[in-house]
């Protein structure tokens, strides 16, 4: 652990200026190669380090597909009861627009006042809709990634793994270091 905070620090501090001017990298990686020990560069080098693709992972997931047609199932009649009052909202809007001009004054106030409060039942019923569905999706999406994080951890003992890193979190690896297709594998497995 203190040699991969040591590099990560040495390239913290000096990467910025390699930004800047293409010709310091060799100075660059000279200042990083001179920070770091003979030992540790022994131990560097046998680190192992496997790179999770973790969208890859959600994208390809049955088990997820699954979870987010039992949520669209589940929050269907609130949906549609969203879309309902929606619909009868523009269309009290368009008649009122349509016929404001020929309505006497107590008709288009009394209309009024029902688009008003249409209008204030569509968004309290929208903003519930949104935050309901949104909290157990998140609740879904968890119990799914804490399964994916006990595959991972399972996986990286088992192959004797000292590091996994998120994909998004890389700028670049070489497919050698992937695991995700061995995590995926091991997720459909147990589905």
């Amino acid at each position: 652990k203190n040699l991969l905070s040591t590099l990560v620090l040495a390239s913290l501090v000096v990467a910025p200026a390699s930004f800047a001017n293409k010709n310091t990298n060799t100075n660059t990686n000279a200042k990083i190669e001179s920070s770091v020990s003979t030992t540790e560069k022994k131990q560097l080098s046998q680190m192992r380090i496997g790179v999770l693709d973790v969208r890859s992972i959600i994208d390809g997931s049955d088990e997820v597909k699954t979870l987010q047609e039992a949520l669209q199932k589940e929050f269907k009649p609130k949906f549609e009861e969203v879309q309902a009052l929606d619909k009868g909202f523009r269309e009290n809007v368009e008649k009122f627009q349509r016929n404001k001009d020929v309505m006497s004054e107590k008709e288009r106030a009394k209309l009024e006042k029902e688009i008003q409060s249409s209008q204030q039942q569509l968004m309290t019923l929208q903003n519930q809709y949104a935050q309901e569905s949104s909290e157990k999706q998140q609740q879904l999406m968890q119990k799914f990634l804490d399964k994916v994080k006990k595959e991972v951890e399972v996986y990286a003992k088992k192959e004797k793994y000292d590091l996994v890193l998120i994909s998004d979190a890389v700028p670049f690896m070489d497919d050698k270091v992937d695991i995700t297709p061995h995590i995926a594998k091991a997720l459909k497995n147990k589905a």
